[in-house]
């Protein structure tokens, strides 16, 4: 089962969520997700659809394509592990 990191921040409309949620869920059918997101509304609401392995970063929206270079070293290593990276922006 492969480890997959989707790099979420930045996603604010509707419809970003609503194909954000929808691509987890067919993601996790054969993979193991994390999901990196900004806000801690969308943190909410991907919970309450039952999705979790789910982290916060609060960092300016400049930095997000880059956000790996900005998080702790300890959370950059756990990331580091997934093998495939999705950026969803």
């Amino acid at each position: 089962m492969n480890n997959v990191l989707i790099n979420a921040c930045g996603i604010k409309s509707l419809g970003g969520i609503n194909v954000l949620e929808s691509s987890i869920k067919n993601i996790k059918k054969n993979s193991n997700v994390q999901i990196l997101v900004s806000d801690r509304e969308i943190e909410k609401r991907l919970s309450s659809e039952g999705i979790n392995n789910i982290v916060v970063e609060q960092k300016p929206r400049f930095t997000h394509p880059f956000l790996l270079l900005f998080v702790n070293k300890d959370l950059r290593d756990s990331f580091i592990r997934g093998k495939i990276l999705i950026l969803a922006m």
